[in-house]
């Protein structure tokens, strides 16, 4: 699938994730991250966001 977007169409903006580990909280910052954006991934297991 691809993102209907520019490459740069986020770039110098910074997306904050909660849950951002799993599923569709794990694809969404990925995709936003391809766009430029920093992410800020929110997460209280920490085990999860080594993977």
């Amino acid at each position: 699938m691809s993102i209907m977007l520019p490459d740069s169409a986020l770039q110098n903006h910074v997306a904050i994730i909660t849950g951002g580990d799993t599923g569709i909280g794990k694809s969404i910052p990925l995709n936003l991250s391809k766009l430029g954006a920093k992410i800020v991934v929110a997460r209280r297991k920490l085990e999860n966001l080594n993977n």
